[in-house]
């Protein structure tokens, strides 16, 4: 297993892990049968950094993005462009859902940290 961590940025290594280690067959349902899909990210940034969450309800086929820095650490271009790479992976891991086309939004009803 690779030492390496997976960021925001590096779809490429995460499909290659994926596909390497056989993790949709070992351990990954097919996307129908799940209600919700929860997945952390981590952005670094100047030596600091910063954990989100993608909270994915395939039912509503809604993105929903948790992330209690909201515009604080990374800007909402960035965050675009992150989320578009991570359903495009998504699309690619899971081919009978098009996870690119879910509505996407960000949580309402989470705390914002304080800080600066």
């Amino acid at each position: 297993m690779s030492s390496k961590t997976l960021n925001s940025g590096d779809v490429s290594f995460f499909l290659d892990f994926v596909h390497r280690n056989n993790m949709r067959d070992n351990y990954m349902s097919e996307s129908v049968d799940c209600e919700k899909i929860f997945i952390p990210v981590h952005v670094e940034k100047n030596s600091c950094g910063h954990y989100y969450l993608y909270i994915i309800h395939t039912k509503n086929q809604e993105v929903e993005i948790w992330d209690s820095l909201c515009d604080r650490f990374m800007d909402e271009t960035e965050r675009d462009q992150t989320t578009k790479k991570l359903l495009l992976a998504m699309d690619n891991l899971f081919g009978n859902v098009m996870f690119t086309k879910f509505d996407r939004r960000m949580a309402s009803n989470i705390l914002l940290q304080p800080n600066r």
